[in-house]
């Protein structure tokens, strides 16, 4: 069983090991599946009685995204397998989308005010304070099972919410069969607030700053594009959601949020933002972890430095890229929260953000939090442990690699909350 040195399992069960031992052989015969198999879309679209009409720069998206699965991912046929049922499904979803639209024109129509998006390197506190941003009363999220199960219908039919939740329970509990250790690093109940990373997923269009799978073609096709159309897929999701089930505010997250800025601020340019900041060497240490679980679960190949280089570029290019644009902000649009204060006063600090933004008062909020950490309290789903050396890394190269974004990121917490 491949695991890290401090403990961490990167491998899948012994089942599935099993399971991709025939892989090479059906290589040798020519039968190992493809992500990029242009019969199983058309399939979809059959099944669904329509075709894709989504624009020009999604496709590409698509297609380089679905090459680089096969080009450069090194999956296993597990792997293979389960990235191609997920991207399977994600395209049916764009599809139910566009008659879902078509059927309810009006949604084009709603208004996404003031959402509150929460963003930062990963490891650096972006769950914990999404999670308790969005017991205010106000706020509206996506839950893990609307993620897995956006709409109300199937196939012409109503789906029930009791539905909709008994499949993403199933969804995540072979997650967590197939890596065990992801849910010590990253909860997450079917209940709880999602990234909105699977609003970017469904249409292939996803800014730098997480990842599921090692796909440098995709990342350099990325890299040259404007992430606009990204934000619009997204917004255009979240108009659905709001139509479905409308409340106060959104409270939102994801890595790719601090790469994407530019484009987020073009598409909700009244957004307020929650920026979170912690010693890189301790966040970079987890985040080189999480990458190696991650990717553990569809490939059997384990090169260190590919995970080190790819987590120490994507916070540089990230804090880069934010960096210019919340240089231009007003104070009242953003606020920086250090992971060391939220962890010692959250309630101070989730309700002085609320205050800060000027969303309405929440009296009830206080005791919602404290409430939520009781029942959650850290290790829960047990023990992350983690290490620099897992990863042939140490702390002066850490500090080397993001120095310049460290001195920058130390001086704005001064005036956080």
């Amino acid at each position: 069983m491949r695991q890290l040195p401090s403990g961490t399992r990167i491998a899948p069960p012994w089942p599935i090991t099993a399971l991709n031992r025939l892989g090479p052989l059906l290589r040798m015969l020519g039968l190992f599946p493809k992500v990029d198999d242009p019969a199983a879309f058309k399939a979809v679209e059959r099944a669904m009685g329509r075709q894709d009409r989504s624009s020009a720069w999604v496709k590409s998206a698509r297609n380089v995204r679905l090459k680089s699965y096969d080009d450069d991912a090194d999956l296993t046929l597990f792997g293979t397998l389960a990235v191609r049922s997920q991207v399977l499904q994600c395209f049916r979803h764009t599809l139910e989308f566009d008659q879902f639209i078509e059927e309810h024109p009006e949604i084009a129509d709603e208004k996404i005010s003031r959402p509150l998006f929460v963003m930062g390197w990963p490891r650096t506190g972006t769950t914990l304070t999404q999670r308790l941003l969005s017991l205010h009363k106000d706020a509206r999220f996506t839950p893990v099972w609307e993620g897995y199960c956006p709409l109300p219908e199937r196939d012409g039919k109503p789906m029930s919410e009791a539905a909709r939740i008994k499949e993403a329970k199933r969804a995540l509990g072979l997650l967590n069969w197939v890596a065990p250790h992801l849910n010590a690093i990253h909860p997450m109940g079917f209940d709880d607030p999602d990234e909105c990373y699977h609003l970017f997923r469904n249409y292939a269009a996803m800014p730098p700053g997480w990842d599921f799978a090692y796909l440098p073609g995709y990342w350099e096709w990325f890299a040259k594009q404007s992430a606009v159309p990204a934000y619009e897929m997204h917004k255009r999701q979240l108009q659905i959601l709001q139509w479905l089930n409308r409340r106060g505010h959104w409270v939102l997250k994801s890595p790719q949020h601090m790469a994407g800025l530019p484009a987020l601020m073009e598409v909700y340019p009244d957004a307020r933002l929650v920026m979170t900041h912690r010693d890189p060497v301790k966040c970079v240490a987890s985040y080189c972890s999480l990458v190696a679980v991650a990717w553990g679960m569809t490939s059997d190949r384990f090169e260190k430095r590919k995970i080190t280089d790819y987590v120490l570029s994507c916070a540089a290019h990230a804090q880069h890229i934010s960096r210019e644009v919340l240089r231009t902000l007003p104070a009242d649009r953003v606020v920086h929260v250090d992971y060391e204060r939220l962890i010692a006063s959250p309630v101070a600090t989730i309700t002085g953000i609320y205050a800060r933004m000027g969303y309405e008062r929440d009296p009830g909020l206080p005791a919602k939090i404290e409430e939520w950490l009781a029942a959650n309290p850290k290790d829960r789903h047990g023990r992350h442990t983690y290490s620099l050396a897992d990863f042939d890394l140490t702390e002066q190269d850490v500090r080397a690699a993001l120095h310049e974004f460290e001195t920058a990121g130390n001086r704005r917490k001064a005036y956080g909350v």
